[in-house]
């Protein structure tokens, strides 16, 4: 088993890790991830945020926007999504996100799903947003492993997801999560 370290400094905010080399590559490319997106961990200092939000009270508002071009509706014999929204009946974030994105891949037979997808199926779907809907989109992926969101401009399904929609939602009284 290697060992790894990484120290990051972003105006004196430093991130110092260190331990496996499989969690080190993993924070080091969720940090990537937000270099890229161009926005940086809540802390940084930095005034806008992936999505252009503006710098309130310390924190960075998260903006997303529609994408006009995402055709939901059963256009083209696909599945409505607010019919799929009804027949798995989600409950959490988690469960929205992973229905969300099952239903984007799986479904419409998108790639490079983003967040602003995700949104507009929340839009569409007539459900509340999560107050921080990036970092939830994130946690259903590192700690539910339901999606796989190495990059956030092609977010995918995972295995346990695809599992979870087909075979636990909806949720009876005999399902455990």
């Amino acid at each position: 088993m290697q060992k790894g370290k990484l120290t990051i400094n972003v105006r004196d905010g430093t991130l110092a890790i260190e331990g496996e080399e499989s969690l080190v590559r993993e924070v080091y490319q969720d940090f990537r991830d937000f270099l890229q997106a161009g926005s940086l961990p809540r802390g940084s200092g930095k005034a806008e945020g992936a999505y252009g939000g503006s710098k309130a009270a310390g924190r960075v508002q998260e903006t997303y926007t529609s994408v006009p071009s995402l055709e939901l509706s059963s256009k083209g014999g696909k599945q409505d999504l607010q019919d799929f929204f009804a027949q798995k009946q989600p409950v959490t974030a988690f469960e929205h996100n992973v229905v969300f994105v099952y239903y984007l891949q799986k479904i419409q037979n998108m790639s490079a799903i983003t967040l602003d997808h995700i949104y507009t199926c929340y839009k569409y779907a007539g459900a509340k947003l999560p107050s921080a809907f990036r970092q939830s989109v994130v946690d259903t992926s590192h700690k539910k492993h339901f999606l796989d969101t190495r990059s956030l401009k092609d977010i995918r399904v995972a295995t346990k997801g695809e599992n979870y929609v087909d075979y636990q939602l909806p949720k009876s009284s005999h399902s455990i999560v």
